[in-house]
């Protein structure tokens, strides 16, 4: 529950010696989530990082924006697995800290599922109508 409410999607965000730019990337990622109109959490997971990203992302002030961690780097899987523990959402999902995607997509992935009754969608870069430039 956020502020005595169902979450309707948890958003898993993995982060790892983000500290230079979490701050912004968290507030921008909250800013366009919000304007989906979604009821949401945000779950920061600092995977063992060796700088400041912890203490950059609780500088964030959103009741909407839980930050948990642990000390010792484990990777992005268990990251995301860690956050999916803590998730109160009816969908879950995760992104990147560094905002590699944006969060705007999500829309359509919800559109996806509940045309197709789908249980999971998954979002690829590398999919031939993928616009990105490596």
């Amino acid at each position: 529950m956020v502020g005595g409410h169902m979450v309707e999607i948890s958003f898993v965000v993995p982060a790892y010696d983000e500290g230079d730019k979490i701050f912004e990337n968290l507030m921008e990622c909250e800013n366009t989530i919000a304007e989906l109109g979604l009821d949401y959490e945000i779950i920061v997971v600092d995977d063992g990082s060796q700088d400041d990203t912890y203490k950059e992302a609780i500088r964030v002030k959103s009741e909407r924006i839980k930050v948990v961690g642990y000390p010792d780097n484990r990777g992005k899987g268990y990251a995301i697995l860690h956050g999916i523990r803590q998730a109160k959402g009816d969908l879950i999902t995760f992104i990147d800290a560094d905002l590699d995607l944006n969060p705007k997509q999500i829309k359509t992935f919800i559109e996806y599922m509940e045309e197709r009754e789908a249980d999971v969608v998954i979002g690829s870069k590398r999919h031939p109508l993928s616009d990105i430039n490596y």
